[in-house]
């Protein structure tokens, strides 16, 4: 029987698994987890009647009918029946922008009549269909905004693009790398404006924010872990691979055991794929090596509404740089999956570092606690202190894809043929985001079927 063992057993690798199992049920399957529980920053904890997301809070479904990797991964745990929409309502976005929250504008009046830019800067945002072009080339993302609808318009909505997605900054990470689907809208109609036009004739295509109806995202973790319990190993670091006889792969772990297995998906982040793969691939180690995280900071917290002076009507609010205030964003989890809360109860959670600033992932919890009210204060006037506080730091995080990147990932994929049997898997290479690593995990399952099975 073919073996394949997992290295990592964050929603990527618990979804390899899972994937594996249903297309090569003639395969022994092994995944090892270095830490006591899966889930990496998949995971959520209930206390005192406030459920808190430490990562993704949901993934995204165009349609719940039709069939997709994240729903098919969901139906195959059987958790169908537990899906929960975000609420309409919070569909409404903010900026914090020059002393106030300000709605991001989703129709032509609103943007008119939005204060986030300047009367020339929207008019030039409007003039997009007229300077509309085809970039030969790579873009960071600043850049491809400033090209089609200003320097107004990029100064203002750059960063917070990237920030609620990657936490980094919008004046390095690469467009054609982190939104493919944009550069695609643009093949496709040469205008944005005219690409996102002929989107919204089509509803049925929007992509809505999902989750489940009790324990946020942890449901799906604890789903997964339920089904591959047998083939699950945990607190087993995996220290070194080795090449086998007969094409074979020795893994060797920390307290002392050995494994000997086909194949070897390294689910894991870029940094511990790097030092894992060093002795016997150089060159991809430093190129996986070369890939930069960034560190975020979450504070959940959580407060009678009456504690809140102005209204949660929405999703939340992204801060774009050099408003005054350090936090990233602040998502109003409650307003978006109200039975993450107790009745009369609102769940408040606060992003800070990212690359902007590094800094607060090394301060103390009480300290970094008295930015994140600080900010609350300025953005939402809220003086109360929280009734419940978790405080989770990722300090390497979330990859960063530089421009390159897409070249950097086809120069791993010729590195790694030099030692078969070895796939890399992960945020860190195809997109980042839970809708993403499943998607990459269908992919690397799919792949391996065929490798395994003759009749797949």
């Amino acid at each position: 029987m073919p073996s394949v063992s997992i290295i990592g057993g964050g929603i990527t690798g618990l979804a390899i698994g899972a994937f594996l199992k249903r297309l090569a049920p003639n395969t022994s399957i092994n995944l090892f987890e270095r830490s006591r529980q899966v889930g990496g920053r998949a995971r959520s904890t209930t206390e005192k009647g406030f459920t808190f997301d430490w990562g993704p809070n949901g993934f995204l479904a165009t349609d719940t009918t039709k069939p997709s990797p994240i729903l098919d991964l969901v139906k195959a745990v059987g958790l169908s029946e537990d899906l929960v929409q975000a609420t309409p309502g919070s569909q409404r976005r903010y900026l914090f922008y020059d002393g106030g929250l300000r709605p991001i504008p989703t129709s032509l009046s609103t943007f008119l009549g939005s204060e986030l830019l300047t009367t020339p800067g929207k008019f030039r945002a409007l003039l997009e269909p007229v300077f509309a072009s085809r970039f030969k080339g790579e873009e960071t993302i600043y850049e491809f905004l400033q090209r089609h609808f200003g320097t107004g318009f990029a100064n203002t909505f750059a960063d917070p693009l990237v920030i609620g997605h990657t936490a980094g900054s919008a004046l390095k990470l690469s467009l054609d790398a982190l939104f493919p689907h944009i550069r695609q809208l643009e093949s496709n109609h040469l205008s944005l404006i005219r690409g996102f036009n002929s989107q919204k004739r089509h509803p049925d295509r929007r992509a809505t924010l999902t989750s489940f109806l009790e324990g946020g995202i942890q449901k799906l973790i604890d789903g997964l872990n339920a089904d591959l319990r047998k083939e699950i190993t945990t607190d087993a670091e995996l220290i070194a691979l080795e090449k086998s006889s007969s094409n074979r792969i020795r893994l060797r772990f920390k307290e002392g055991t050995e494994f000997i297995t086909d194949k070897v998906v390294l689910a894991t982040p870029a940094f511990v794929s790097g030092k894992l793969l060093k002795t016997h691939l150089p060159d991809a180690a430093q190129l996986l090596g070369s890939i930069p995280y960034a560190g975020v900071r979450v504070f959940a917290l959580g407060y009678d509404r009456i504690e809140v002076p102005r209204p949660m009507d929405g999703f939340g609010f992204l801060v774009p740089r050099n408003q005054g205030v350090s936090a990233l964003g602040v998502l109003w989890s409650s307003s978006i999956f109200p039975n993450r809360v107790s009745k009369g109860k609102v769940l408040l959670n606060v992003f800070t570092g990212g690359t902007h600033d590094p800094n607060i992932l090394s301060l103390s919890t009480e300290e970094a606690l008295k930015l994140v009210q600080r900010d609350l204060e300025i953005t939402m006037g809220i003086t109360a202190p929280p009734q419940y506080t978790a405080d989770i730091n990722w300090p390497q995080g979330i990859p960063q894809y530089l421009c390159g990147h897409q070249q950097l990932v086809k120069q791993l994929e010729i590195a790694l043929t030099d030692f078969p049997g070895i796939t890399l898997a992960g945020d860190a290479y195809h997109g980042i985001g839970l809708n993403y690593c499943v998607q990459d995990a269908h992919r690397v399952a799919t792949t391996l079927a065929s490798e395994l099975t003759p009749d797949f």
